[in-house]
């Protein structure tokens, strides 16, 4: 079945581009990963620079559907770029839709990529004269701040665990010359300490 929606995809026709994304989100749970993470990307990146603008927005919405289904490497390289594309379209609907599939994918591309990718491509949407953009990307930054918030929360953690850990060993090393100080062969610390 894959061989003939792929084939679809390079159809002259417009109706025959938008049932081979159809029948994508239907048969992307079952496809394997190489086959997700190679022909179909490189499939939907073409149609992202489709001449008709539904099939555009299509594309864009299909990418957001099975995002879950491509792998995290897949997920880092193209989702992003690919939002952010869309974000930039010509067409409103498809800049709701890259708005849309950005804020619904963002816990699948890392706290990095949305810090520094995301959000500033998410940023000039919030003004933009479709109402419906605008809405899509202001819900979609706010997802961006839950991910951001959620990523600050768990490196405070990880930080005040390292102060403990660097507390308690130094609590620890100032009893008995177990990496306090200097030490002499006896363990006297302070003889170590006036061989210096």
């Amino acid at each position: 079945v894959w061989p003939a929606v792929e084939a679809a995809f390079a159809d002259p026709a417009e109706r025959a581009r938008e049932l081979a994304l159809r029948a994508t989100a239907a048969l992307a749970p079952s496809l394997p990963q190489r086959t997700l993470a190679g022909p179909l990307l490189k499939q939907l990146a073409k149609l992202q620079v489709d001449p008709c603008g539904g099939v555009r927005a299509n594309t864009t919405i299909l990418l957001g559907n099975i995002a879950p289904h491509l792998g995290d490497a897949a997920c880092r390289r193209v989702l992003v770029n690919a939002f952010a594309r869309a974000l930039r379209d010509p067409f409103a609907p498809a800049r709701a839709a890259g708005a849309r599939a950005a804020g619904a994918t963002l816990g699948l591309v890392g706290a990095d990529d949305v810090a520094a990718r995301a959000l500033p491509a998410l940023g000039p949407a919030t003004a933009d004269p479709d109402g419906a953009v605008r809405k899509a990307a202001l819900e979609a930054v706010a997802a961006a701040l839950v991910v951001l918030r959620a990523n600050a929360a768990a490196l405070d953690e990880k930080d005040e665990k390292a102060r403990a850990a660097a507390a308690a060993a130094a609590a620890s090393g100032g009893r008995g010359g177990a990496g306090g100080g200097p030490t002499s062969a006896s363990g006297n610390p302070a003889a170590g300490a006036a061989s210096w």
